[in-house]
């Protein structure tokens, strides 16, 4: 799998402040949960995060706190005011001048002294292999599939782990793909009424592309819920036509519901043409409430693969924020 020693070793913040005891000091609590060894880990990591609005937005606050040592920040649009909102990191005076990268740098900094917040130019289809090389992880939002499989290709030979997130309102996803993942998890039995013994077992998962995962077979799927069905069908049709589905695109979503179904062995009856628009509708709104819920798990998810500690989501997530609840979907995933 990928590993966490690129680079020269500890970020340079983290291994000065290792040798004054500020490290230590600093991450004081999350040592205690996960270990020293894992908090290293995480110092020696490299995160690329594509996209900064309000779900990246979270996503890289939760990475900055946890001690992740270097966040780079890729996201070369200029801040709109609708920016302004759910990206929280954005101010007014940002408008018209900085990229949203660029706008959202100098905070994130000031959550930890110890991280390296930087920001990379570029976009998701500038990307080369060779800067992915650069990074133990890549997370992507706002990109269209067709730019998402190719990233995650990319990542793959280069054993860079992949992440793809967005958010659309009430509604939100992600798709996970570590590779070949190693991983521990500790469970700790009273002895006695004094002491604690600690047992360790080891585990692996082998995580599909995101191709691979995309063109699953949804059979085996029962009481799933609708809006994974919805949020398919809402992608493949932006990938296919470039805008998301609403009100008036009957005839096109049509067409995506029947190619969907055909490909995933699955009847048209199982995507819902309301919940499909409600979302289309919401496509481009981010919900701070939402951006917080989803953006915690993928930093939890992006916080294991780092450590190799516990088992991490395998491999889809789904979020309907009309019940306040979320679906774990193996796609194409090794049982």
């Amino acid at each position: 799998g990928f590993g966490v020693e690129r680079g020269s070793g500890m970020a340079e913040k983290a291994q000065a402040a290792k040798a004054n005891g500020e490290f230590e000091k600093q991450y004081d609590r999350q040592i205690r949960l996960w270990g020293l060894a894992a908090q290293q880990r995480m110092a020696n990591a490299s995160v690329l995060v594509i996209g900064l609005r309000g779900l990246a937005a979270e996503i890289c606050k939760n990475l900055v706190l946890a001690g992740i040592g270097k966040v780079a920040l890729m996201d070369d649009e200029i801040v709109q005011e609708e920016d302004l909102g759910a990206q929280y990191f954005m101010l007014e005076e940002h408008i018209g001048k900085l990229s949203r990268a660029e706008a959202s740098k100098p905070q994130l900094q000031e959550l930890n002294p110890l991280a390296n917040v930087s920001v990379e130019s570029g976009s998701v289809d500038s990307l080369t292999e060779e800067r992915i090389k650069a990074f133990n992880m890549v997370c992507v939002t706002g990109a269209s599939w067709s730019a998402q499989m190719r990233l995650d290709e990319m990542c793959r030979k280069n054993e860079t782990a992949f992440f793809a997130a967005d958010s659309h309102g009430l509604f939100a996803s992600f798709f996970v793909d570590l590779g070949q993942h190693q991983y521990t998890v500790e469970t700790k039995q009273k002895a006695d009424s004094a002491t604690q013994q600690s047992t360790s077992q080891a585990g692996t998962l082998s995580y599909p592309s995101l191709t691979e995962a995309m063109g699953a077979d949804w059979t085996p799927f029962k009481r799933i819920s609708p809006a994974f069905y919805a949020l398919q069908a809402l992608y493949a049709a932006h990938d296919k036509h470039g805008r998301y589905m609403c009100e008036g695109d009957d005839a096109a979503l049509a067409e995506v519901k029947a190619e969907l179904a055909s490909k995933h062995s699955v009847k048209e009856t199982v995507f819902n043409d309301e919940l499909i628009k409600l979302i289309g509708s919401q496509a481009k709104l981010d919900l701070s409430a939402v951006c917080s819920i989803v953006a915690g798990m993928v930093a939890d998810q992006v916080i294991k693969g780092v450590s190799g500690k516990e088992k991490p989501l395998n491999n889809y997530f789904v979020f309907d924020g009309r019940e306040g609840a979320g679906t774990v979907i193996a796609l194409g995933a090794p049982k």
